[in-house]
């Protein structure tokens, strides 16, 4: 887990970035790990939850792309049972909006 310098929860995964990193993760659209780029001051990123395998910025973006593909695959999942669920809260809401603007 994350904490600030208060020992305020940040987020329940072990991940911290470095300025590098913080830009893949941007374009592959995790903005909340952009935060953790202010909050955080650490020399790599740990993306395995383990202590042995980091990334620094020495690896080229290619594989670093890559290994972020490892937490999209949890991200997906999640993602698409929230979508599903806006979904069918926006279907629900413009076909109320459709009846009441009658």
């Amino acid at each position: 887990m994350l904490y600030d310098k208060k020992g305020k929860m940040l987020m329940g995964e072990n991940i911290t970035l470095t300025e590098p990193a913080a830009r893949i993760a941007l374009f592959i659209g995790k903005f909340k790990y952009l935060l953790l780029l202010f909050k955080m001051h650490t020399n790599s990123v740990n993306i395995f939850h383990k202590r042995i395998n980091r990334i620094t910025i020495l690896l080229s973006a290619c594989c670093k792309t890559y290994c972020f593909a490892f937490q999209k695959r949890r991200f997906c999942t999640v993602k698409a049972a929230v979508l599903r669920c806006k979904t069918a809260a926006f279907a629900v809401s413009n076909r109320n909006y459709r009846f009441s603007s009658e």
